[in-house]
């Protein structure tokens, strides 16, 4: 092969190698923003959903408020099992520097 086909060559695979790349990231720009009631209304809907559901639908998600620790343990034992539950934490560990939902201000 010359020169020039071996140079064609790594583009090609460095082309596949990005796009691949992409493929794993886009599904990680696909987060959706949500407000502790949003989530409320979430987590009450995954009644009846297999916990690796609700655990991929809670997954995709975060905060733009602060989640208190009272609604996250009254919503974990909501939630079908331990994956969902871990997510929900997760979440709320995220939330912990966002301002509380206008609601709970003090």
């Amino acid at each position: 092969m010359t020169s020039h086909g071996l140079g064609v060559l790594f583009e090609m695979r460095r082309l596949a190698l990005l796009f691949f790349l992409l493929g794993i990231a886009m599904p990680a720009l696909a987060v959706k923003r949500v407000t502790v009631e949003q989530l409320q209304q979430i987590v009450a809907g995954t009644h009846g959903k297999r916990d690796d559901e609700a655990a991929r639908q809670l997954s995709n998600l975060e905060l733009v408020e602060r989640l208190n620790s009272d609604k996250l343990a009254l919503w974990q034992a909501d939630l079908p099992g331990p994956e969902a539950r871990l997510c929900l934490t997760n979440l709320a560990r995220e939330s912990v520097f966002l301002d509380l939902p206008r609601g709970e201000l003090p």
